[in-house]
């Protein structure tokens, strides 16, 4: 991710951002997914559940866990 700017928070109080893909981020990224949420390492202290490790080594927040 580059360009990260905080937009707001969330009602749990976790940061709100929005991003533009870095080159390896459109390289894993599907085009589609938003570039709008919260930082893994920000939500695995709250929501640890939340956040995995993805295949590539890459945090990926599951926001239905986030409650």
């Amino acid at each position: 991710k580059e360009n990260i700017v905080k937009i707001g928070a969330t009602p749990r109080g976790l940061n709100l951002y929005s991003w533009d893909w870095n080159e390896k981020g459109r390289e894993i990224a599907d085009p589609l997914q938003p570039t709008v949420g919260v930082m893994a390492q920000e939500a695995m202290k709250v929501f640890p559940k939340a956040v995995t490790v993805g295949v590539d080594g890459f945090l990926r927040v599951n926001y239905g866990e986030i409650k």
